[in-house]
This record gives structure tokens, sequence and C-alpha cells, in this order.
């Protein structure tokens, strides 16, 4: 991953808080015969690191004393990268704290009490509101820009990391990091919808700006990518499962081998189109090759993944393989890679023997006609393969246009509490470009091969 990528993943989500609520049965090798796996070799990282998150009310968060200790002591852990920061201090307890304050006594935690009930507030109802905030603040500021454009983009990507911690402070991590995962939402939201997108567009036009821009930047990557791209919306599960209980198709764009919620959920008839890049291993399941090909004389044919009862205990049994031509990439390491596409489809088999779906896995890069509106589809696609769905070639989009897409197209995004449509795309290809040529910060998304 770029430099960028690694820097964002300052802001760290305790392992121990997001460990799956339910672990699998442990399994015996002996158990299985010599074409079959059991679903753990398969799709165990997200038994293990995955997590399905609900929205959070963020203005019904009680700014209390135990927010305002866990206040404190990000504060002062942080202290080193924040003292860079007191505009931002300054921002949150009305201009009445600085870096040199970090021993608060009880009265001068009541104003930061107040700005920040005030600040969630208006990002939970009204988030343009909130950035007005940001630029009518100590933040909006030439000279902080001019400090920031000379810094090191690690330095300004921890100050801005520490500082989000402080907004949502709560002596539990997990319940801290659900908070983070909601404010991500309400800011992408803003950036990108057609309603707020003018008030994003402007913040490019004044350099004194930019600190809002980088910290707005910084909030949406963290929460959404940095850790967040393993994660689900609640949400988005929700439309997912009414999708498929109405008998519409899916078709998961870059999903890799991140199927098991799918599983759980009855969610049966799943496309995955993805080119499955070499490089990308790190964000698949490490049994993501027994997926979309075997070596096998038979080409696999018959294969199983056995599941246990966190998936209804069904059967995933391989029966159909094709394989075409090869296709080119040049990957994140620079080399150029041939691969040959391919069509692989794993029958889904209740316990009674009865077929109940599939998963077919194109390998494949994705081009435009992969995504032509059709009534009973239903595309869904994490939040970083969004943006190089969305952003031109150049920058190391796909190749594919949001502006030639049906007006009523629309995407579930995998981090999202709400789907997005053709104007969402639009306006983020936009600000993409603005953000790479103007801003030169950060990117809005990973490595894309």
């Amino acid at each position: 991953m770029k430099l960028f990528s690694l820097s964002l993943a300052i802001l760290v989500w305790t392992s121990g808080a997001y460990a799956a609520t339910r672990k699998p049965a442990p399994h015996s090798e002996a158990t299985l015969k010599q074409n079959q796996r059991h679903c753990i070799d398969v799709f165990g990282r997200w038994f293990k690191d995955q997590r399905v998150l609900s929205d959070v009310a963020l203005s019904e968060i009680d700014v209390n004393e135990d927010f305002t200790q866990t206040l404190r002591e990000h504060l002062i852990n942080n202290l080193g990268a924040l003292s860079s920061y007191e505009e931002f201090l300054k921002l949150i307890s009305g201009n009445t704290l600085s870096t040199d304050c970090c021993m608060l006594s009880k009265g001068g935690l009541d104003p930061i009490s107040t700005s920040i009930t005030s600040l969630l507030e208006d990002l939970d109802h009204n988030a343009a509101t909130f950035i007005e905030t940001l630029c009518q603040s100590p933040l909006t500021n030439v000279s902080l820009n001019n400090i920031e454009e000379r810094a090191p983009i690690n330095d300004t990507i921890s100050k801005q990391t520490a500082a989000l911690r402080m907004l949502v402070s709560d002596p539990n991590p997990f319940v801290e990091n659900k908070r983070l995962f909601a404010l991500g939402n309400r800011l992408v939201e803003f950036c990108f919808e057609d309603k707020t997108f003018p008030q994003h567009l402007a913040l490019y036009k004044n350099a004194a700006t930019y600190p809002v821009l980088r910290f707005l930047n910084t909030t949406v990557w963290s929460t959404l990518v940095g850790e967040g791209w393993r994660h689900w919306h609640q949400n988005a599960l929700d439309e997912l499962q009414i999708a498929a209980q109405q008998g519409k198709d899916i078709v998961y764009i870059a999903g890799g081998a991140d199927l098991y919620q799918f599983l759980r959920l009855g969610i049966y008839n799943v496309t995955i189109l993805d080119p499955f890049y070499p490089t990308q291993d790190r964000y698949y399941s490490p049994g993501w090759e027994f997926l979309v090909a075997s070596k096998a004389a038979n080409k696999g044919l018959g294969d199983e993944i056995i599941c246990g009862v966190e998936c209804n205990n069904v059967k995933l049994v391989r029966s159909k393989t094709t394989e075409s031509d090869y296709f080119y990439a040049k990957l994140s390491n620079e080399k150029i890679a041939k691969i040959r596409k391919s069509t692989t489809e794993w029958n889904i088999v209740g316990e009674d023997g009865n077929v109940l779906g599939a998963f077919t896995f194109k390998r494949c890069p994705l081009d435009q006609d992969d995504l032509v509106y059709d009534t009973n589809k239903v595309f869904v696609a994490s939040y970083d393969e969004m943006i190089c769905l969305a952003q031109p070639e150049m920058i190391d989009g796909w190749g594919t246009n949001p502006s030639l897409l049906d007006d009523r197209f629309t995407m579930i995004i995998k981090q999202f509490r709400k789907p997005v449509g053709k104007s969402f795309l639009q306006n983020l290809r936009v600000a993409s470009m603005l953000n790479t040529y103007e801003l030169k910060f950060i990117k809005f998304a990973s490595d894309p091969t």
C-alpha cells in the first residue's frame, strides 16, 4: 500500500474490540476430503476481522464525565501530535483550550462540553453547518495552510486522526469506532451529495480553507477506507437482504472473497466482478485462489466448501468453470501481469441437497457495460472500489465514466448508510481531480491494482 495509505492507518481500531462476535466451530482436517475446504480456510479473515456496524445518532452522544475524561486522555496521550493543532483545540473548546493546557479543571471542561455537543448536533442533522463552523474557526487560516503544505504528510494525518477521537470520545474503543464510522458517513455525504457538493467545491477556491479540506479528507479516508474497508454498514446489508428476498441479482464490484455476511444472511445469488490482482491479496481472504481457479485436470468441478451453523450449514459446490482470453494489467508494484479471464460458479446447496443459489466469480477488469442499469440487478461495492470506478483513468481510475450511467443507476456501498446514485459518482469524479491537482494532499482511494 502506498505511503499515504499506511499513514492513515494511524487510526487504529482495536482488534480485540473488533473480534468476531460469533466464532465458527473448530473443524478437523481429517474429516475433509481432498476436494473439500472448510469455510474458515476460505473466508477466515472475515470471521476474525469483520464487523457489521449500525448507524449512531451523533446528536445523542452524551458529553458527560466519561466522555470528557477520555477526551482528556486523548489530549495527553497525543500531545505531541496535537501540539501543532492549536486551531482545532480552540474550535472544540470555544477558544479556551491551547496545547499548553492539558491539565484540565472541571470548570475548564464546561465550554468543551458545550462546543462539542453543538458540533455533534450539526454533524448529525446538518453537516453543511458543521463545515461552515470549521470555515469560520481558526482552522480557516492561510498561515496554517502554509504550515501544513510544508509539513510531512504523516504529521498532518497524525494530528487530525488524534483530533477526530476527541470528537467522539468514549472509554470503550468499540463504541468510539462506531461513532467514527457514523461521522465518516455524515461527511462523505456532505462531500458528494448534490445538495452540499457546491459548498464542498467552494473550499478549493480559497487556500485559507485547505486545512478544512485536509481535515475532511483524513476523516473520510480514515473512517471508511483506512480500517473501515473491511466492515459492513448494517443498512447496506439490510438493503441487500431485501433485494435477495425479491429475487434480484446482486453484482458485487471487486468484491473479492468478502462473502461471509452473505452466507450468514442467506444472500445466495451474487456475481463477483473482480480481476483478482495478485498484489491485492492482502484485501482478500487467504482462500481466494481456491475460489477462482483450480489446477486439477477437471478444473476443480465438484470441489466443496463446507459451512457450519454460522452460515446456515450450507455447502458451496464448484459447478462450472470456463476460461477465455488473457488480459493485462499494470500492478501497484509497477509490474505487468498477464491474467486469464475466467468464470467460476459455485452452487450453494442446503442441508436437504437443494440448490439455493450461486456465487459466480468473473475474473476480469470492470467494463462500462457491466454497469448497465437493470431493474433486476443491484450493484454493490466497497467505498475504495467506488472511488476507482468513479475517478478518471489518469488518476488510477478503472476507465469507467459515471456520466455514461443511466440516470436511474444506484449502488449500495458497503460502508454507507444509504445508496448512491449517478450524480454522487459524477461529483466524486470532479472532486478527485481537484484533490489531485489542487490540494495535493492524499488520494481518495488506496492503490487500485
